[in-house]
């Protein structure tokens, strides 16, 4: 697969209750997906039990967090109506995340998430803008590709 342009991204959110679901590809203009790792340093003996100490680092917990923007969508079935339902509901919300759209080879991630954020801003100068953030919820992150 070659490099591709960001303007393929697809973001598919559904309500975990068995509610809602949209297709929020069309209201986001960024999406960036981070994977964080917890590494506690671990402080120990050297080798020959003397005074001197050695640190070593654990591989730590794993997280992942989705964070979105884009242009608040008021309409039908809109973004703002789904994200205020997840919010007020407190349950896991699953997404399927195409970074480079369609294209075949490309990575798919789908997970269940938990909505952390959630924010609209009105700018005098230009559209009333909206950002969500996901974070790792329950279950595991699952990795495929386009066929």
């Amino acid at each position: 697969m070659a490099q591709q342009h960001g303007n393929n991204t697809k973001v598919l959110l559904y309500s975990a209750t068995g509610g809602a679901s949209i297709d929020a590809s069309g209201d986001l203009n960024s999406a960036t997906f981070r994977w964080d790792r917890n590494n506690p340093d671990v402080t120990t003996f050297n080798a020959t039990g003397v005074t001197a100490l050695t640190t070593e680092r654990l591989a730590g917990l794993k997280d992942y967090t989705l964070d979105f923007a884009g242009v608040l969508n008021t309409g039908g079935s809109s973004i703002e109506d789904f994200l205020t339902t997840e919010f007020a509901a407190s349950t896991y919300t699953r997404f399927i995340v195409a970074m480079a759209g369609s294209i075949s080879g490309s990575p798919i991630y789908t997970g269940c998430s938990v909505l952390s954020t959630y924010n609209v801003t009105g700018p005098l100068n230009g559209p009333v803008a909206v950002s969500f953030t996901l974070q790792a919820g329950a279950g595991s992150l699952t990795r495929s590709t386009v066929a």
